[in-house]
């Protein structure tokens, strides 16, 4: 059997009560991550006769000093630990390790990045073996079977991690992935998905290399993605922007758990954050808000992680020329319309809409669950998702979103988000009126009657004239004179043709309109019939054609079209 997570927390808890019997000294327990040692460290808590010490990331430093005190206890010590533990550091007093034989870790699924609750590879295994006894005699106890097989070796994190900041990098010496031998070489699909992101971003011009605007962003010592949100920005969001993305680079949260707050305390601490912090139902916000004036013994804060998102923002700042945190004197709240508006235009894959049943928001191309962590209201039905995980559950992969921003179906019609369509349109004095109605990942987000404009017009345009509603001499000649050409096109697959060959009507027309600069209604009236006139079929060519291929034909007084349906009455049985 191959190590499992499946009734953990009381295997390991078997482990240690074994660990305990037969040796003397403290005990270390490797789990594949937080939850896990939060799990039992709680189920832990009744062993009065064992000192339970987590030791993680994302831990303050004063706390994981106390998996390396050195003092005597009069208890025996249990250190519940990640793969922190695993190499590097020796932790004293240890004489035995209860290894779980599993480790959280970023891999290839699906063509995603996915978190993966994985097994250790033998090398591992051998590693955590070695952290019993390192100071003398120790023994370790695997829970798992010993001749379930591992993988010789951990897999490289290039092989399974996202490349996005590697080909960056890689691009700013002035060659690709592709020209570079690597010892373990990178996926090509995960090269490829990086450099095609890049590319739609900006940052790579189409042969690679990097662009002028890839230069800026290489400057900046967070990803490529936010580095990009940051360069674009006015200067007038630079400094909310920069704090948003100094929390989004966290390495850990920075709220701690209110269920970790002393138990007299827990509705004091919660009153004071939603008083300060926690105000509007807006993760984005709130962590801006902490980030700016967040107190870590008076909001319970996790130390690490409030100074490391300081110590970013500050960076960020001092590159932007803005003054450092603990200096500015600027208003703590953000403007968090303008950066609703901002991030929908320059990063619209990260809007989402609610599902109609179920918990699930959907952007069109994926869907997420929100963490249970955020603030949201529940009667919010779009936001702004700004971070999203993914999380391998067996074959299938379950996305995680965090750090909300709740938005209105109207600031996502504002910034021409969703697909419109068009129902009845009609002249009404000099405009062309229609109810728009927009869409957004199965979801209706918008509907109006109003003047059109753009694309919107050129499409209303196109099917007036087409029905002979404006125009009325154009519609019928255009697509007769369309529908001859595509004929022509198909009986003489040799002929080398234009890109116009597989055109509609309506799809002519609305290029034709675009050509010809038509975005508001002023325009549309200087149109004349001479300026909708397909050119690439000459009309003898057309007669010919319409004379050997009739568009309907008569049998016994009755017309037929070519696919064998009648025309211009109605059908009746015998």
């Amino acid at each position: 059997m191959v190590p499992t997570s499946q009734n953990l927390v009381e295997r390991v808890e078997k482990g240690i009560h074994r660990a305990a019997k037969e040796t003397v000294g403290n005990i270390l327990v490797f789990l594949p991550g937080k939850g896990e040692i939060n799990a039992c460290h709680d189920a832990l808590r009744k062993k009065r006769h064992l000192e339970v010490i987590p030791l993680h990331g994302d831990l303050p430093p004063e706390a994981q000093d106390r998996a390396f005190d050195n003092t005597q206890s009069q208890r025996r010590r249990v250190i519940l630990a990640t793969n922190v533990a695993e190499t590097s550091i020796t932790l004293p007093g240890i004489t035995a390790v209860v290894d779980t034989g599993l480790v959280r870790q970023r891999i290839h699924q699906n063509r995603r990045i996915v978190l993966a609750l994985r097994p250790i590879s033998q090398a591992s295994a051998e590693q955590r073996r070695g952290r019993a006894g390192r100071l003398g005699p120790g023994i370790c106890y695997r829970l798992w079977e010993e001749h379930g097989q591992l993988e010789q070796e951990t897999s490289p994190e290039i092989r399974r991690e996202d490349l996005t900041q590697f080909v960056l990098t890689v691009a700013a010496t002035g060659y690709r992935p592709q020209d570079l031998t690597f010892l373990d070489a990178p996926p090509d699909f995960a090269v490829e998905r990086a450099q095609t992101a890049l590319k739609s971003w900006g940052v790579l011009s189409d042969d690679g290399t990097l662009s002028s605007e890839g230069a800026k962003i290489c400057a900046l010592p967070i990803s490529p993605l936010h580095a990009r949100l940051l360069v674009k920005a006015p200067p007038s969001l630079q400094r909310d922007l920069i704090d948003l993305i100094a929390t989004l680079e966290r390495p850990a949260p920075l709220w701690q758990r209110i269920d970790r707050v002393p138990p007299g305390q827990q509705d004091t601490v919660r009153e004071t954050r939603q008083k300060e912090l926690f105000r509007d139902g807006c993760d984005a916000t709130t962590a801006i808000r902490t980030l700016r004036c967040g107190d870590e013994k008076r909001h319970h804060l996790h130390k690490t992680a409030l100074a490391e998102c300081r110590r970013i923002a500050t960076q960020l700042r001092d590159f932007f020329e803005l003054p450092p945190v603990i200096n500015d004197k600027a208003p703590a709240q953000p403007d968090r319309a303008a950066l609703i508006a901002y991030l929908l235009r320059e990063w619209n894959t990260c809007a989402y809409v609610r599902r109609r049943r179920g918990k699930g928001w959907g952007n069109g191309h994926e869907e997420v669950l929100l963490d249970s962590d955020s603030m949201l209201p529940e009667e919010r039905t779009a936001a702004l998702i700004l971070e999203s995980v993914g999380i391998a559950k067996g074959a299938r992969v379950q996305l995680m979103g965090r750090t909300a921003m709740p938005c209105t179906f109207d600031d996502l019609v504002n910034a021409g988000i969703g697909t419109s369509q068009l129902t009845a349109p009609r002249l009404e004095g000099e405009d062309i009126v229609a109810e728009v109605v927009t869409e957004y990942a199965g979801r209706e987000i918008g509907r109006s009657r109003q003047p059109l404009s753009g694309t919107l017009l050129r499409d209303a345009l196109a099917s007036l004239i087409l029905s002979g509603s404006l125009l009325s001499e154009v519609g019928e000649q255009l697509t007769r004179t369309i529908d001859a050409w595509r004929l022509h096109c198909a009986l003489n697959p040799d002929i080398e043709t234009p890109k116009t060959a597989d055109l509609t009507p309506h799809a002519w027309l609305s290029s034709q309109l675009d050509i010809l600069g038509v975005e508001v209604a002023a325009d549309w009236q200087l149109l004349s019939p001479n300026d909708l006139v397909f050119t690439e079929i000459d009309p003898n060519t057309i007669a010919e054609i319409e004379a050997q291929y009739p568009k309907e034909f008569s049998v016994n007084g009755a017309k037929f079209d070519p696919e064998g349906d009648q025309v211009g009455s109605e059908s009746f049985a015998l």
